[in-house]
């Protein structure tokens, strides 16, 4: 989808694009014979010329909503408004009857973080404490920023942000200490001004935009400069080492060149029009630093010098992280609380004892039973419950030995009845994980994947999934692993009924269970062996971040998968500007990859989120919350309500 900034140019065009649905079927309706070999056919971006470059509009630095009450916004949280429940030119087929059915959906309405409480007036103060991963994690200070690792860290000086929730801060530029009570839709996606503060585009191929003045890198050595401004040289230089050698290199490979037009001005050319290229921007991945720490040995990989909201107190490897609050953060007001402290608990009872007993302000469970019974023993417990962007259920197969034959991958997944895993755990989130952004296929709303949208092959049938082993070579079986760092709870719960139902098709699955560590770093050097179990990459930033698992060259494609009609799709999506078209490329590629099945989608996880009664905000903002930690900048503490 287009940014929020062409919204009203988007909604506009999509109505004229009614052909888009017999470029959805020519595209990616065609199922590939049973027993096709894995060679990728036909390239379908033959029945979509690309249209000659439309002029788009001027961005201004952000449009401010509306505001709604906190009532309006309370009694709007419907189907109608946070569910697409309509047909969208160009996604897929729609069917709202059978999306309201689903209990997930139902749950996720019950609890939906729009119905936590507004707050009115910032209160500053006050620390809060999360469970985390304090080593070689998401949060670990000593990953390098060009690494796989440092994609989702909270602490960077971003370029732009996003955000969206019922209290956006969109439009506030200065002033934080006052909720609006906006409200958006739970999945609009909207671009907020960071060190870049407003942008301008003359034409389809230029983006201009000016530095935030006054942005200040922190006094951590190697900085010695003495004015320590950050300036459109430094931007210009990080853009340039980011598509050189970045982990989202991917997201510049349309960057044709970069220019400091002075101290607060900089420009970047593109090969082709990018309506997503904002979007990019403001992924969490993409956090400046400078080339002082960049020239000097280890300094990427040992010191945090970015001008974001924290700076790095104490450091104890597998065992805690504490921030304090940059008192010179750019964004005036921010962030709310004095520290922020992450613990690493492993163990799942003893993450549930810490919240019970005031330690930590956040606790998660997908369990039902085990939200209630946490919910009855913590005074004035706030429950959310959302789509989990971090872990969708799900197993990625090594492409060797017989995973390397789509049969065979076909064959596991007809073997498995998703219902089935479904009811077996207790948790009827009846829908599956997609690969792009739900937002994307519904404009600003919400789009779940239902067994009813899936491919042929997610039909439970282990008699048709035996007879494409057969045709495999393969007709009485094989041996496999799983490797997972889930050793409890309803994750594993469904990996053994997995392992249940393939043994009925002679494929003898053992479960390796492994530390969360060791299991990024299988992933991460691609050695793990069979069928892997974690999270190989977020979806919800871009179009054009869903294609990287499978996109050749990519540092998160850890299968290695080379496929061209994926490759024929990545760059026509992201450079399509009408809206429609592009949309019909993005759901051609989740058919792609539904047919090919590079990915075992089992379950979509609905997590309970649970907050004490004294942490505010946080739900508001819920693209990051809990483990991504990125609302740690945003939330406050009511200090009348804690009790420790």
């Amino acid at each position: 989808m287009v940014v929020s900034l062409l919204r009203g140019r988007v909604l506009f065009l999509v109505g004229l694009m009614l052909a888009t649905i017999l470029v959805v079927s020519c595209a990616s309706g065609a199922k590939a014979p049973e027993g096709a070999s894995p060679a990728p056919g036909a390239t379908p971006s033959e029945a979509l010329a690309t249209p000659a470059p439309a002029t788009a509009p001027s961005s201004p630095t952000g449009t401010t909503p509306a505001p709604t009450s906190a009532e309006n916004a309370e009694a709007g949280i419907t189907f109608a408004n946070l569910f697409s429940t309509t047909q969208v030119p160009g996604g897929p087929r729609l069917d709202p009857a059978a999306v309201q059915k689903e209990k997930g959906l139902q749950e996720l309405l019950k609890y939906h973080q729009n119905r936590l409480p507004l707050w009115t007036k910032a209160k500053y103060g006050g620390d809060v404490t999360f469970v985390g991963t304090v080593t070689g994690g998401l949060v670990d200070p000593t990953t390098n920023p060009l690494k796989i690792g440092a994609r989702r860290n909270s602490h960077y000086g971003r370029l732009l942000y996003y955000d969206h929730g019922l209290c956006t801060w969109v439009g506030r530029d200065a002033d934080f200490s006052t909720c609006k009570g906006q409200y958006a839709v739970n999945d609009a996606v909207l671009i907020v001004p960071g060190i870049l503060q407003s942008w301008q585009q003359p034409d389809p191929l230029t983006f201009v935009f000016q530095v935030r003045k006054g942005v200040l890198w922190p006094a951590v050595p190697p900085m010695a400069r003495t004015d320590r401004e950050v300036t459109a040289d430094d931007i210009k230089w990080y853009i340039d080492i980011q598509k050189a050698e970045g982990v989202y290199k991917d997201s510049f490979v349309d960057v044709k060149s970069t220019e400091a037009l002075d101290r607060y001005t900089f420009k970047m050319n593109l090969e082709a029009p990018l309506p997503d290229f904002l979007r990019n921007l403001a992924q969490s991945g993409i956090g400046i630093f400078p080339k002082e720490c960049y020239d000097e040995k280890d300094c990427l990989g040992k010191k945090l010098i970015t001008p974001g909201p924290w700076l790095v107190k104490d450091y104890l490897p597998r065992q805690k992280l504490v921030y304090e609050k940059n008192p010179e953060f750019f964004l005036r007001g921010l962030p709310y609380v004095d520290r922020w402290t992450i613990l690493q608990i492993v163990d799942p009872t003893s993450q549930k004892a810490a919240f019970i007993t005031g330690q930590v302000t956040q606790y998660r469970t997908y369990d039902k039973n085990e939200s209630a019974s946490v919910a009855a023993r913590v005074p004035g417990d706030q429950i959310h419950l959302q789509y989990n962007a971090a872990g969708p259920m799900g197993y990625r197969p090594k492409l060797e030995g017989p995973l390397a034959d789509v049969r065979v991958r076909r064959a596991l997944m007809l073997a498995i009845d998703v219902k089935g895993i479904w009811d077996l755990t207790g948790t009827g989130n009846g829908v599956l994980p997609t690969e792009f952004g739900r937002d994307l296929f519904g404009f600003g709303k919400s789009f779940y994947l239902t067994l009813d949208n899936a491919s042929d092959w997610y039909k439970y049938n282990p008699e048709r999934a035996k007879k494409l082993l057969a045709e495999a070579g393969y007709p009485n079986g094989f041996s496999t692993k799983m490797t997972t760092s889930s050793a409890s709870g309803i994750i594993y719960e469904q990996i053994l009924g997995v392992q249940s139902m393939l043994k009925s098709i002679n494929v003898d699955m053992t479960i390796q269970v492994v530390d969360a560590l060791t299991n990024t770093v299988l992933r991460q050097e691609k050695k793990w062996e069979g069928l892997y179990s974690g999270t190989f990459v977020g979806s919800w930033t871009d179009g054009g971040t869903g294609f990287l698992p499978q996109l050749k060259g990519s540092p998160f494609n850890f299968q290695n998968i080379d496929d061209p009609i994926f490759e024929d799709l990545f760059l026509k999506a992201r450079r399509e500007l009408d809206p429609a078209k592009r949309l019909a490329f993005i759901w051609a590629a989740e058919q792609r990859e539904m047919d090919q099945i590079y990915w075992l989608r089992i379950n979509q996880h609905f997590p309970y989120d649970h907050m004490h009664a004294w942490e505010m905000n946080g739900a508001a903002h819920a693209w990051d919350f809990y483990y991504s930690l990125g609302v740690a900048w945003l939330t406050m503490v009511n200090p009348d309500k804690v009790k420790r």
